[in-house]
């Protein structure tokens, strides 16, 4: 069954184009500082080719989750690379899954 898709809850704009992005969910691994977050990204969401973002943000403690600022900025530098690396928006089709490797520093 196909996963219904989060309304978004959030707005970016790169370049002059709106898109509109929410949280889909997330994970702590333990004993490592790192909290992961997945995002969903589209134009149009329901209607043009998903961006799901794979991130993780290095925390000191396992608890504290980073800033919504700290987010913001995360989601739209995914964007920026993930639209470098190939991801076109305005198509439908298949989602186009990024991952960021490297976890951002919440501090």
């Amino acid at each position: 069954m196909a996963r219904t898709p989060q309304a978004p809850t959030h707005k970016l704009t790169i370049d002059g184009i709106d898109y509109f992005w929410s949280q889909r969910h997330e994970w702590a691994v333990w004993g490592k500082g790192v909290q992961a977050v997945s995002f969903s990204v589209a134009l149009v969401p329901g209607k043009s080719r998903e961006l799901i973002l794979d991130l993780s943000f290095r925390v000191e403690v396992t608890d504290r989750k980073p800033t919504d600022a700290k987010v913001a900025i995360a989601v739209e530098d995914a964007t920026r690379a993930a639209l470098s690396d190939g991801w076109k928006p305005d198509t439908r089709g298949r989602a186009f899954r990024y991952e960021i490797t490297e976890p951002y520093e919440v501090n």
